[in-house]
């Protein structure tokens, strides 16, 4: 679509919300278990059909929605100038390695997927603050600092699905 697009600029309008709906759909089908977890966990009733562990990683993956809501929001109130518009993918995308977290073993498992976060937490954070506040030039070092972090993030969330998906395979031996 993104080829169509840029061959037809005509078709750009139209293609747009496309890709949109389609990077949502892929996004939130690695989320669906951890938002319907979150929904329960905002009921008043349906918070007890949660263990601990599942409240957790509702807690975490909400705090990391909100607040990519949060910063999207701002973005719309700030008159769309583009420096909430990074934090608020970054902090959109940091759920998905924040749910897998919780889809690994207790052990060395969930703290090597609970690090691979963290780090991917601190690319996102350090993109997202020379991005969107400092405005460095983009061929000074700095604005290659924030590019090469921000594309290391990205790249770290969705590889970290591979990650995670070989985690929640091993079992420490207790």
């Amino acid at each position: 679509m993104a080829g169509a697009a840029r061959s037809n600029p005509d078709l750009a309008p139209w293609l747009l919300p496309l890709r949109i709906l389609y990077v949502a759909f892929v996004v939130f089908t690695w989320l669906a278990y951890p938002i319907f977890n979150l929904m329960l966990f905002v009921h008043p009733v349906g918070r007890h059909a949660l263990d601990k562990e599942q409240r957790t990683q509702a807690r975490w993956v909400g705090i990391c929605l909100a607040m990519g809501l949060g910063a999207l929001i701002a973005w719309g109130v700030s008159g769309r100038n583009g420096d909430y518009l990074i934090p608020a993918l970054i902090f959109g995308l940091l759920a998905i390695p924040t749910a897998a977290v919780f889809g690994c073993a207790k052990g060395w498992p969930r703290r090597t997927m609970l690090g691979v976060t963290l780090i991917l937490a601190a690319l996102g954070i350090t993109a997202s603050v020379i991005m969107s506040f400092m405005h460095p030039p983009k061929d000074s070092p700095m604005g290659t600092l924030a590019q090469s972090t921000f594309v290391i993030f990205l790249l770290g969330v969705f590889l970290s699905q591979w990650v995670a998906n070989w985690l929640a395979q091993q079992r420490p031996q207790r």
